[in-house]
């Protein structure tokens, strides 16, 4: 059986004196003979003495009453460090919040300006395409009504009757005895001539 462990353990036994080999006993040594017996000392038995008489000074020592107001006015600056902090943690919030209403804004009027933008163009497409369309039917006709002409035989011009041509000779000979008209609202030099 002691065959049947790994040789480290075997070795390790052999060190703590486990081995139970019966071939190999070590030999025995009473330990009374070759070291003396230990004792533990018991509560009480040993005198205690006070060597540095500072320790005993009662202002050194803390009464439970300065811990206590110690550990009072820790509290009371933890909770002030503790307001200011949550005071600053909703100050950021409350910031973080009107940015992210600022940008909501900001998208949607963006988004806004973007259609708007699409249906002026859509708009001018269709004016323009409205106008090419018109443009085309104008230059059709004209061109119908070019080669209409260029079919068509020359008029004559009428001529003017004598009567017509008397009316404006009459004219031009009773204006010709009138002062030519003031035209103040043009800067020629001819038009202020007249005016002085």
């Amino acid at each position: 059986m002691p065959n049947d462990l790994p040789p480290d353990e075997m070795r390790m036994r052999a060190a703590l004196g486990l081995r139970r080999d019966p071939q190999q006993r070590p030999v025995s040594h009473r330990p009374e003979q070759s070291q003396p017996r230990r004792r533990f000392v018991r509560e009480g038995e040993v005198a205690v003495t006070m060597i540095n008489s500072a320790a005993a000074d009662t202002s050194l020592i803390e009464s439970p009453r300065s811990r206590l107001m110690a550990l009072e006015e820790a509290l009371t600056t933890e909770r002030s460090s503790h307001a200011r902090t949550k005071r600053a943690l909703d100050d950021a919030l409350a910031a973080n919040k009107a940015l992210e209403t600022k940008n909501a804004h900001a998208e949607l009027a963006y988004a806004d300006a973007i259609e708007n933008e699409r249906s002026a163009r859509a708009q001018t497409e269709a004016a323009l395409l409205q106008l090419q369309t018109q443009l085309h039917e104008m230059e059709e006709r004209a061109r119908h009504l070019e080669s209409m002409t260029a079919s068509q035989p020359p008029q004559p011009k009428p001529t003017a009757s004598p009567i017509a041509y008397a009316v404006r000779r009459s004219k031009k000979a009773s204006n010709a005895g009138e002062a030519e008209p003031v035209k103040w609202w043009l800067p020629n030099r001819q038009a202020g001539k007249h005016r002085h």
